[in-house]
């Protein structure tokens, strides 16, 4: 969605070469879900925001080859942490993650990494919200005396790394 990531684009015309000679990119983390809060009142459920994806990072040279040069790193970004949620008689549901940040590069006549390294450090996705319910006394104005949270999903890895968060789906009734 519009405003949901930073998208950073390179994009080079032309019958040339682009050299990333000594390059390095720190891209910015996605921000966190926003929290959730019944205020108080018996009944409403709360559910936490959604993390915000990492950055993503798109360098294209439609005319030559990409040729890295000495030492390139991309950092790429960690995605938000999911918002946490709290309810008083109701559910609660913790945000999910942002997926961490994201890299593409082509090029019409390829990349070549003979001359130089290249470093891709991946980010990770972010952590699910948590949950929490205070369920009051059973059978208060407005409690059914039992209720239910779940806690955000992390989101899910990209290029195979792990992630933190809580991944519970199942309710946890307090």
């Amino acid at each position: 969605p519009r405003g949901d990531r930073p998208v950073l684009i390179f994009r080079f015309s032309g019958s040339r070469n682009l050299d990333l000679n000594n390059w390095t990119v720190n891209g910015p983390a996605g921000r966190a879900g926003d929290p959730a809060d019944d205020g108080g009142d018996a009944g409403p459920n709360a559910s936490g925001g959604r993390g915000r994806d990492g950055m993503r990072l798109n360098i294209w040279n439609d005319g030559g080859a990409i040729n890295i040069v000495n030492d390139v790193s991309i950092n790429l970004p960690n995605g938000g942490d999911g918002g946490d949620a709290r309810a008083d008689c109701a559910s609660a549901t913790g945000g999910p993650g942002g997926n961490s940040g994201n890299l593409r590069m082509t090029a019409a006549a390829g990349i070549d990494i003979t001359a130089g390294t290249l470093t891709i450090n991946p980010g990770r996705g972010g952590r699910g919200g948590n949950a929490a319910v205070d369920p009051a006394e059973p059978g208060a104005i407005g409690c059914p005396g039992e209720a239910g949270r779940w806690h955000g999903l992390g989101a899910a890895p990209i290029f195979g790394t792990t992630h933190a968060g809580n991944d519970a789906r199942a309710p946890c009734l307090i």
